[in-house]
Order: structure tokens, then C-alpha cells, then sequence
């Protein structure tokens, strides 16, 4: 029935969006009130050495710094696959 499915995936949005709509990532969402679009800020990844792991020896995680607003995307219109340029929305959020 059209309720039960609609109600099922309101709340698979809500839980695949919560870690953005809760700020528990590092790659924030932001407006952009130039072209009224929400763009991803990215991540200038740090590798973690892990001698002790089989090849390749680590891991990347996201440096930015959580306790401001760090977007490197606005930066670079390369970062992120253009992502604050518009690049690819369709395909990466389609």
C-alpha cells in the first residue's frame, strides 16, 4: 500500500542523509545561495600508515577541521569532481 512505501523510504532518506543533516562528517552539505543548490565541501585526505596491514600498508580519512567551516571544494574547481561547480550532479546524486 502507497503509505507503508512511502513511509519506508522517508525513513531510508532520513538515514542516509542524517550523517550530513547531523554534521557527523567531516564532508559537510552546504547551501549555495549563488545558484540555490546544495553542494559537498570534500576532503583533503591524510593516509594512516598501517605497517603492520598487508598491502597497501593503510588507510585515507578525511582531515578537515570539523570545529569550522572547511570547504576546500570553493577552492578548487577540481576537488570533490567539480562538485561546488555543479560537476556531475546528476551522476553522483541522481
Amino acid at each position: 500500500d502507497e503509505p507503508d512505501i512511502r513511509d519506508i523510504l522517508l525513513n531510508r532518506t532520513r538515514v542516509r542523509l542524517s550523517r550530513w543533516l547531523d554534521h557527523t562528517t567531516k564532508n559537510l552539505l552546504i547551501y549555495d545561495s549563488t545558484w540555490g543548490g546544495v553542494i559537498s565541501c570534500g576532503c583533503r585526505y591524510i593516509w594512516i600508515d598501517m605497517k603492520e596491514w598487508p598491502e597497501p600498508h593503510g588507510y585515507p580519512i578525511c582531515a578537515n577541521d570539523e570545529t569550522k567551516l572547511e570547504c576546500p571544494t570553493l577552492a578548487d574547481p577540481n576537488f570533490d569532481f567539480g562538485n561546488a561547480y555543479y560537476n556531475d550532479h546528476h551522476f553522483h546524486y541522481g
